[in-house]
């Protein structure tokens, strides 16, 4: 009987002999194995990136813990004096964003050290400038705020002086746990917000419990912990930004625009939020409890969102700066089924777990609820995808593309939407601002790139001739 060459299989063996050493078999099974362990390696620092994140918003929630044995209206007072620091939220996020992306893009050209120093410069000066507004603007806006509840109001002003002092460590700090990814310490970041966290709530017991009780507690023990903390990651950052003095005026002025556009964007946001809650609130089209319900209750699942969809557009961001944009569009280009795939599983088990989550965790249902959550997991693989798009923007420098993207859409094509389906009495039609406006910004953002990426590629084209025609003449 002949033999058989190694892995392939005798027309008696059929049954009995498997094919372990077919060499495309063991290629294409090595090929997934270094695409997996490549895309593994890109990944890496995502993950405690985005637990930072998580530790983040958890600080809060352990406030709402402490005040729950407190007296009536201080989780209502508590809540009123973190809506009065909107703007400061935003500038916050903004300085943090631009930051970790300049002092990325940096320490590919070995200059981080200015950009680390000058990032929090800017933090300490923003901070101050907010504390002087929120001192005189807050006091005046707080009645308002509070909605003309007296007992409220009381407890509200008596956190205020609290909460302002407290502006510009919590500024110095944000922009520091994000300083702190972009130099490859996520594991330090980790342990200090969990340090933080655990001295937080050890000095909210004894001093919400024992000593200045309701909001204000909770803001005075913020203030004790939030001071050496903010101190020990500066101290932290030094080790890359050792010498020299505040930054120039060219080098702010170029970093508080982009700040500027970043803030613009994230803010356009919150009050696409509010205004969107408002004509679910109204009576256009007959109104109704259950509309405005359900939309509240999706609203605060697209906050669970928040966390992991803000952490990959940080992190992405942070890992294609200093890339020239032929490259970043290429690196972006290869990942997008990809995004497209992990975001459609995620949309599925939403929209699957969507009536059960709706009836035990919100006590809602209906077609409303069935229709705003069924738009929301179908925007979710969109949402993945486009905040790769828009990080590549931002890494090499495009915020202005991105803020304009996101201010624009959401009014031009979300709100229109909602009008006409509440006025219709048409879910599906309403819960197209989910969807639609994240769809439009992919299309915009993927041209956006494109074109960016041409552009780069045609200058490097027009270098390299102009160096040819150079040599050649010497």
């Amino acid at each position: 009987m002949a033999a058989f060459p190694v892995g392939r299989r005798s027309p008696g063996d059929a049954d009995n002999h498997a094919p372990d050493g077919d060499p495309p078999t063991v290629c294409r099974w090595a090929s997934i194995c270094r695409a997996a362990a490549g895309e593994a390696a890109f990944w890496r620092g995502y993950p405690a990136l985005l637990l930072t994140f998580l530790l983040g918003q958890a600080a809060p929630q352990i406030d709402l813990a402490l005040l729950a044995r407190s007296p009536d209206g201080a989780v209502a007072a508590y809540v009123v004096v973190v809506r009065l620091a909107l703007l400061e939220t935003v500038a916050t996020m903004a300085l943090g964003s631009v930051a970790s992306v300049a002092a990325s893009r940096a320490a590919a050209s070995g200059s981080a050290a200015s950009e680390v120093r000058g990032a929090l410069w800017l933090a300490a000066l923003a901070g101050g400038l907010f504390t002087l507004a929120g001192a005189l603007a807050y006091p005046f806006a707080l009645p308002w705020v509070a909605g003309g509840d007296a007992g409220v109001g009381a407890m509200a002003a008596a956190a205020l002086p609290w909460f302002i002092a407290t502006t510009p460590i919590r500024m110095v700090g944000g922009t520091a746990a994000f300083l702190l990814h972009a130099a490859g310490r996520g594991g330090l970041a980790i342990r200090w917000k969990l340090m933080e966290l655990a001295a937080r709530a050890a000095a909210g017991v004894l001093i919400v419990d024992r000593m200045v009780p309701g909001a204000a507690g909770c803001f005075v023990a913020a203030l004790l912990v939030s001071v050496p903390s903010a101190v020990w990651a500066v101290a932290a950052l030094r080790l890359y930004a050792r010498d020299g003095g505040p930054p120039d005026r060219v080098w702010l002025s170029v970093r508080l625009r982009a700040a500027a556009w970043e803030s613009q964007r994230l803010l356009s946001f919150h009050l696409l939020g509010l205004v969107t809650l408002a004509l679910f609130a109204s009576p256009l089209g007959g109104g109704g409890r259950e509309r405005l319900e359900a939309y509240a209750s999706v609203s605060v699942m697209v906050l669970a969102l928040f966390a992991p969809l803000v952490a990959q557009l940080r992190f992405l961001a942070m890992r294609l700066a200093g890339r020239p944009a032929a490259d970043v569009a290429v690196m972006v280009r290869t990942r997008l089924a990809w995004g497209m795939a992990v975001g459609s599983m995620a949309g599925l088990m939403l929209a699957m777990a969507g009536d059960g989550l709706g009836r035990w965790g919100y006590g809602q249902e209906g077609r409303w609820w069935s229709a705003l959550v069924c738009a929301l997991a179908l925007s979710v693989p969109w949402r993945v995808v486009g905040n790769m798009l828009r990080a590549a923007l931002q890494a090499t420098g495009g915020f202005v593309g991105v803020a304009r993207a996101d201010g624009l859409f959401g009014w031009l094509c979300g709100l229109p939407l909602t009008a006409l389906g509440l006025w219709w009495d048409r879910p599906a039609l309403a819960a197209g601002t989910l969807l639609v406006p994240e769809i439009v910004a992919v299309v915009w953002l993927w041209s956006r790139l494109a074109r960016a990426a041409r552009t780069a590629a045609g200058d490097s084209t027009t270098m390299r001739a102009q160096s040819t025609v150079s040599v050649a003449g010497r």
